[in-house]
């Protein structure tokens, strides 16, 4: 079963801090934690992908077991994706939460847009997995990277999604790995 970190785009749990030991073991700590969920979820990805040629989907049977989980009740219609239009939108998410990452550390309390994940699929349908794979590693890579650089002090640094609600740079990191790891569960059960 997939990593369950998330809960919709908007309503993400923080990652929990380690205690005891020292601040900096601690920062490190919660850092480190997640940046490896994240690489753990992104090598699930990647090894799904590695027997996918682009046009695969969930079967009635694999849809029903991810209706629940994760982001996927706020997102139901991703579930309907091919194999091409999930490696697509993992590359424009990737891209998406490193800007936010990097808007949120330049300028605290920047307001954060939302994210439309429908908007490209159908540009992403249409490319086989193969076409996709190196701009995926290379948005994974530099997303984990990102979340690697951060400390334990910017992870409470605020922003505000451009609804008005409150957010965290902890928020939106501790989302990633929850989410990599719904489409990890998607892309193993497509046939």
């Amino acid at each position: 079963m997939p990593n369950d970190l998330s809960g919709g785009s908007r309503s993400n749990p923080r990652a929990a801090g380690p205690t005891g030991g020292t601040a900096a073991a601690a920062r490190d700590e919660r850092v480190r934690d997640l940046a490896e969920a994240l690489h753990e979820q992104q090598a699930r990805v990647a090894a799904a992908l590695g027997r996918l040629r682009g046009g695969e989907r969930l079967d009635t049977r694999g849809r029903t077991e991810l209706t629940d989980v994760g982001h996927f009740p706020e997102y139901a219609p991703e579930l309907e994706w091919t194999a091409s239009a999930v490696t697509g939108h993992l590359v424009e998410s990737a891209r998406v939460f490193l800007g936010r990452i990097e808007a949120l550390r330049s300028a605290p309390d920047t307001v954060i847009a939302d994210f439309d994940p429908y908007r490209n699929v159908d540009l992403w349908a249409r490319q086989p997995v193969s076409a996709l794979a190196e701009a995926l590693r290379a948005a994974h890579a530099e997303l984990v990277s990102s979340v690697r650089s951060l400390d334990e002090e910017s992870l409470s640094t605020p922003g505000t999604w451009d609804d008005g609600t409150a957010v965290t740079l902890g928020d939106v990191v501790g989302f990633l790995p929850g989410h990599v790891g719904d489409h990890a569960a998607q892309l193993e059960r497509m046939r």
